[in-house]
């Protein structure tokens, strides 16, 4: 049964659309769920160029993966202006699941997907000179586990991380938890979404709720973008160890924004063509301004999920309280009540 009460609806669309994000993240899907969609957060979504690989420079030319991150689509067109300008450079540009012989599914298990870029990654290094890689959102969670679970150190040349979760996201756990408390009724409070993005009861939500521990594979020249105004991957969630962080100030919408920042792509595009971080050439002022906006967002972010994650939490429990025990004493079954009803 599919219980669909407005005044519910709209109190979960806020909380449960933003734990959809996830991805990015992190931007249609292979799943068999229910009509996923794009997220509405991420707003530009990957687009891939094609052709025939030719050399450059009497050479084969390097190629750059791109993941995408939670709901992703190989048709969209997130990733635009950083493709085109990789491209301009010499660079071939994929992304990750557009070949049958790879394929992604952004709401299935993260530790698949990771096995899945393994395979992509070894395939092209038998193709290209090196391999680099950018993930958006969730994408950077599959690749962090790719390296822990199946890379060997020198297999990536540069790995770019843009708004990604890599100690698990709040936001996904806070789904997982008012999914939790509808019990037997989690596919009805599920269902509310269904038309506003991918379904949060699939296992790349669960898998983001509470990832396990990874072990880094050194080698790679690795970078993490995000934006200070990022709600869904609050400062605490995207650490990453001993990684390179740089929280930029380019974007009012910080989680999808960051796709077409100028400064991201600039930083990004340096990585892989240098081979080494760019030095943070702002001045303290603005450093200092970045670090403080990151804070107050990630305050106010902290203290919204909570309110959100009460009435999603609310939301779910009537849920629960009108499948079994409303719903059988206003609408019961009275035809088995009947003395020919077998």
């Amino acid at each position: 049964m599919r219980v669909r009460p407005l005044l519910v609806g709209l109190a979960l669309a806020m909380p449960l659309a933003a734990a959809s994000h996830i991805a990015s993240a992190d931007d249609g899907s292979p799943s068999a769920s229910p009509s996923p969609r794009p997220p509405f957060v991420v707003l530009r979504p990957f687009a891939e160029p094609t052709g025939p690989i030719t050399a450059v420079g009497g050479r084969v030319p390097e190629i750059v993966l791109l993941v995408g991150g939670f709901g992703s689509d190989n048709g969209d067109d997130a990733f635009g202006e950083l493709t085109a300008s990789l491209v301009s450079n010499g660079l071939v540009v994929r992304r990750f699941g557009a070949d049958d012989s790879f394929r992604y599914d952004t709401l299935g298990s993260i530790d698949q997907s990771a096995d899945t870029l393994c395979a992509a990654v070894r395939s092209a290094a038998r193709e290209y000179a090196a391999v680099s890689i950018v993930a958006h959102s969730m994408g950077g969670v599959v690749v962090d586990r790719a390296m822990s679970r199946c890379m060997t150190g020198g297999e990536v040349a540069t790995y770019v991380a843009w708004s990604s979760p890599h100690a698990g996201s709040s936001v996904a756990r806070r789904g997982q938890d008012a999914l939790a408390l509808a019990g037997d009724a989690r596919s009805d409070l599920a269902g509310l979404l269904a038309g506003l993005g991918p379904s949060l009861d699939t296992a790349a939500a669960r898998d983001l709720a509470s990832p396990p521990a990874r072990t880094p594979v050194p080698g790679p020249v690795r970078l993490d973008l995000r934006e200070a105004t990022d709600l869904l991957v609050p400062s605490r969630d995207a650490r990453d160890g001993a990684v390179t962080q740089r929280t930029l100030l380019g974007s009012l919408e910080g989680h999808g924004g960051i796709l077409t920042d100028d400064r991201a792509i600039e930083l990004t595009e340096r990585t892989i063509l240098e081979r080494r971080v760019p030095p943070d050439d702002r001045g303290a002022l603005l450093q200092g301004a970045s670090a403080a906006l990151a804070g107050l967002v990630d305050l106010l972010g902290g203290r919204l999920l909570e309110a959100l994650f009460v009435v999603a939490a609310l939301a779910g429990l009537t849920l629960r309280a009108r499948r079994f025990l409303i719903d059988p004493v206003l609408q019961p079954d009275w035809r088995r009540y009947l003395p020919w009803s077998g």
